[in-house]
């Protein structure tokens, strides 16, 4: 056991609770008319349920002091998280008053009674604005009538939540975890940690004895009906299967021929020893027989016959049944399983209606149902719940339903994306928790299930991005259920039960396990919890993801509280119903990203995040499958980011992109620490980051692109795209300006030792930059070959003309334009850029590369200074370029692009002698300045379009077209860069 006052940030909070004690306000949460919507009605409500939650917290008392050594190393880890978020957000006219803040800071002066000594200096260290605070609140003398709130309301508040949505709901979401484990810590509870599991879980998979027996009866049942009718049977799946002894008892519902037009009840079991056995010659004729009899049947079915026996007279009468059960799609277009609201009780529409706690039973018992018919053909017409005299329980019970026709897979499924059965399960799953049926078509072949697939899957996210919930990762998981295969299984190494099993755990694991969860949560018995800590005591109940309030029923005798949040309202009270955090999942993104509608459908639903007025807390997605549809729900769902180093370059690669994630304002903010600003949007398949650096140089690159995966934790793949020098000559020929550096690896050039008469450059394993990432180099081995690079060039022209066009469009015509081979100009090494006419300076006396020029020459063009055309390298490549040109052909040639080693460097290299150096010494084909910045920090390609030869000749007129086909080039790589499967949606392959 382990004492909680031995963890500093425990002694810390109850010094604070002190402090406040008698200081914190009356709080109530303010209501408003259903009228009021948007951005900052939602920011308002959760920081009124982030006060709530800190309130809790600040004055909470009843903790076990004595607690488990997992239950204190959990607490503390929340404790420490909760510290350094108050930390940050101690109100700025506290932390910035110099009194407070040099009480916090000062090793002298004497901690008050509040913090034991021997914390001050830990403690001040860790968290200054929290000590700040403490001093504050201490200088109040106590005969002063003064009262504070924490986050919002009308007096003077002690913190500031941030401005972005998403940092108010990541703040919310350590304070509500905060709060649920002290809850689960204190005195009343010490008893239930940890909780015990309700149900044996075990192994739960490896029983496979109620699918074996199933396929094994049906394939015999089938075979004995005489007729040519299509027969059904019907299966009620067992609430328990730890019931079963050695063989499991099926539970059948067996359709008569159509003239009897009714099902009989049967049981498939075991003979009983007192009861008599007949061999049934003809399935059809028994049932019509068995339909007269007031006894129960009785059914023995072996591989070599199917025998009959009749229950003792004690048993129930099983007349026959005419109307078997209603199917899950009758039900649902019934709208049984919609959630009670005024609307729905207004309709008084007869029949069976399903609660929330009833919802996830069934989902459990389909799930398990999923577990043990994968490779069946399902749908929900074949899913029924059961009614009448065969079941003897209150509640319907789901049954299956085979006919003679179903597909019984005899080797197990391989799953592959857009499998029918995954995809009608994800998608039943969604429609039992909404309450209606979902307008997506599933297609029979997984070939043709590619959009359902995608909408299904944008569907969930839209869901998350409102609750996150376990039964919200089953859907999930069920359609990412391929990706979760073992390799043995996919590459078909194992067969056969092997395989089977595999699959089997992990349905079980992935999606079985978090339905239970969620069934777990809501069938708790409900603690009463206060959530105010100021008289008189408010309570609110809500998502404790999410911050929003959720729906739930007053007892007759409660009063209750309405807060109206759109055009929603939803009930609060003392009680709430806990559901555990299974697993933290923080979208970054506003919620006001998700305010738009989809345009696509405007009109024929309701918009995605406003509640209906009728349900409460409840999305319906409006789905319509576009490319803008996918409008990515947070940060982490950004793989690709391309950067950029000069405002040129940042211009170049905005045209490539498709379409604007923050058209109307950036939507998804930044972690903090992070000083970068994005551009969002889409290019192609990926949604991608764009970043322009502060400045040139591999140390601003390397700074930024750490602060970007600060904030977008799901990059891939970076793309450094811009303009850089290059050597006249690559690997495979001559290098024009205009072409496409691609980098296979990147070098530094400028780090290494410089002794009296040489710069020796370090180049040991050590101190070379790594190899990129497998994915890199196989994407680069493609473009290395013939069909691949062929490729690559002619999509790379191919987006250049779309760029151009693009521009020509507006006010900057003619700005990517290119500038033509007259001016593609690549002079003798050794001659000099400098007055070449008549000079009266120093150039006069230059003649090799240690004299200095003037600085005049150095910033002057080479029409300026006299440069002698007959002093340029005759080249092939730019010769068969000038034809066209002069025959008054395309004036757009193709760029040529070129993989190779990149040097990397501070320096802007305008020397031909030393560039030329590099070339041999490292085998480099161009230069640039931010490569070795970004290369180590994520996944990397250098892209960069040639604008000069890196000689004292170099100008900037080829800046904008190089940038351009380097951007050109960028799109070009993302098209034939294959898109992985996700960890979180989720792991790699």
């Amino acid at each position: 056991m382990e004492i909680l006052n031995k963890c500093d940030e425990w002694c810390l909070i109850q010094a604070l609770r002190g402090r406040l004690s008698g200081r914190l306000a009356r709080y109530d949460i303010q209501h408003r008319p259903e009228s009021e919507t948007g951005p900052g009605v939602i920011s308002q409500c959760r920081r009124e349920f982030f006060e709530t939650e800190l309130r809790q917290i600040l004055t909470r008392e009843e903790i076990a002091l004595n607690l488990p050594e997992s239950a204190f190393h959990d607490c503390r880890d929340k404790l420490r998280d909760l510290c350094a978020l108050l930390d940050r957000l101690v109100s700025p006219h506290i932390t910035e008053d110099s009194q407070w803040r040099s009480f916090a800071t000062d090793d002298d002066d004497p901690l008050s009674s509040s913090i034991q000594w021997n914390l001050w200096d830990r403690v001040r260290k860790s968290y200054p604005n929290l000590m700040a605070l403490d001093r504050f609140l201490a200088n109040i003398p106590l005969e002063a009538i003064k009262v504070f709130d924490l986050v919002t309301g009308p007096h003077q508040t002690i913190f500031k939540l941030p401005d972005y949505i998403c940092d108010v709901r990541s703040s919310l979401i350590v304070v509500t975890e905060c709060n649920e484990l002290f809850t689960q810590f204190s005195t009343s509870r010490r008893s239930q940690y940890p909780k015990p599991n309700p149900r044996p879980r075990g192994e739960e998979w490896e029983d496979t004895r109620l699918r074996d027996r199933a396929a094994t009866v049906f394939a015999i049942l089938f075979r004995q009906f005489s007729c040519e009718t299509r027969h059904e049977i019907m299966l009620r799946l067992s609430e328990d299967s730890t019931s079963y002894t050695s063989q499991p008892i099926l539970h059948l519902l067996l359709s008569c021929c159509p003239e009897l037009n009714c099902w009989q009840e049967v049981l498939c079991a075991p003979r009983e020893a007192n009861l008599s056995v007949d061999r049934i010659q003809d399935i059809c004729a028994w049932l019509q027989e068995s339909t007269s009899k007031d006894k129960r049947p009785h059914l023995l079915v072996e591989e070599f016959g199917v025998f009959s026996s009749w229950a003792g007279s004690n048993s129930r009468a099983c007349p026959p049944i005419l109307a078997a059960s209603e199917s899950l799609d009758e039900l649902l277009e019934k709208g049984a399983f919609e959630d009670f609201t005024y609307k729905n009780f207004r309709k008084k529409s007869p029949g069976k209606t399903f609660n929330p706690v009833e919802k996830r039973a069934l989902a459990v018992q389909l799930g398990r149902c999923l577990m043990d018919f994968f490779d069946f053909d399902l749908n929900t017409k074949q899913i029924h719940l059961s009614k009448g005299s065969w079941s003897r329980s209150k509640s319907s019970i789901p049954c299956l339903s085979f006919s003679s026709g179903t597909r019984i897979s005899p080797e197990p499924h391989i799953f592959r994306r857009g499998d029918p059965v995954l995809l009608f399960f994800a998608k039943l799953l969604l429609e039992i928790d909404q309450g209606h049926k979902i307008a997506i078509d599933i297609n029979p072949e997984v070939e043709n299930n590619e959009k359902a697939w995608l909408e299904l899957f944008e569907y969930v996210d839209r869901a998350e991005a409102w609750k996150v919930s376990s039964y919200l990762d089953a859907v999930r998981e069920c359609l990412l259920l391929h990706t979760r295969l073992p390799k043995s299984v996919r590459s078909g190494k194992h067969r056969g039960r092997k395989a089977y099993l595999a699959i089997r755990r992990i349905i079980y694991d992935q999606v079985v396990q978090n339905l239970e969860t969620e069934l777990d949560s809501l069938t708790q018995t409900s603690k009463k919890r206060d959530r105010s800590v100021s008289p008189p005591r408010i309570s609110t109940s809500y998502d404790r993801k999410t911050g929003f309030p959720w729906h739930r029923e007053n007892s007759p005798s409660e009063p209750s509280r309405t807060i109206s949040f759109g055009a929603s309202c939803y009930e609060t009270s003392s009680q709430f119903t806990h559901r555990p955090l299974k697993r933290q999942r923080t979208p970054d993104v506003q919620t006001s990203a998700l305010l738009q509608p989809n345009r696509v459908n405007e009109g024929k639903s309701r918009d995605l995040l406003q509640p209906s007025r009728d349900i409460s807390a409840k999305i319906t997605p409006n789905i319509e499958f576009t490319r803008s549809s996918l409008r990515p729900s947070r940060r982490d769902d950004f793989e690709v980011a391309i950067i950029c180093a000069l405002r040129l370059e940042y211009d170049a690669v905005s045209y490539i992109f498709d379409e604007f994630w923050d058209e109307d304002g950036d939507q998804y903010g930044r972690a903090a620490g992070d000083p970068n600003s994005y551009t969002t949007g889409r290019v192609g398949k990926y949604n991608v980051v764009l970043a322009l650096l502060p400045h040139m140089g591999k140390t601003n690159a390397a700074s930024a692109v750490a602060s970007m995966r600060s904030s977008y934790g799901g990059l891939r793949l970076a793309l450094l795209v811009g303009v850089c020098g290059a050597m006249p000559r690559g690997r495979d020929g001559e290098i024009l300006l205009g072409d496409v550096v691609i980098s296979k690896t990147v070098i530094q050039y400028d780090f290494g030792r410089q002794y009296p008469d040489k710069f020796v450059r370090k180049n040991t394993i050590q101190d070379n930059l790594g190899r990129p990432n497998k994915n890199v180099r196989n994407l680069l081995a493609t473009f290395e070959t013939d069909r691949g690079l062929d490729q690559l060039e002619q999509r790379t022209a191919y987006f250049l003309q779309q760029l151009q066009a693009k521009v020509a469009q507006t006010r900057r015509r003619g700005k990517y334009d290119y500038p033509g081979t007259a001016d593609d100009k690549l002079f003798e090494s050794t001659y000099r850029h400098k007055h070449h006419v008549s000079p009266t300076c120093i150039c006069r006396d230059c003649f090799s590369d240690l004299d200095p020029v003037c600085d005049e020459a150095l910033s002057s063009s080479c029409a300026d200074l006299g440069c002698d055309d007959k002093h340029l390298i005759t080249r092939k490549r730019l010769q068969a370029k000038r034809q066209p040109e002069h025959d008054g052909g395309d004036a757009i040639p193709q760029p040529a692009v070129h993989v190779g080693a990149v040097a990397s460097g501070d320096k802007v290299i305008k020397s031909a002698a030393d560039r030329d150096r590099l070339s041999r010494e490292a085998g480099v084909i161009a230069l640039e300045m931010e490569g070795a910045g970004v290369w180590d920090e994520v996944p990397c390609i250098v892209v960069k379009g040639v604008c000069d030869y890196a000689d004292c000749h170099k100008h900037k007129g080829w800046q904008n077209f190089a940038a351009a086909t380097a951007a050109s080039a960028s799109k070009t790589i993302l098209e034939r860069y294959i898109q992985t499967d996700k960890a979180y949606l989720r792991g790699d392959n």
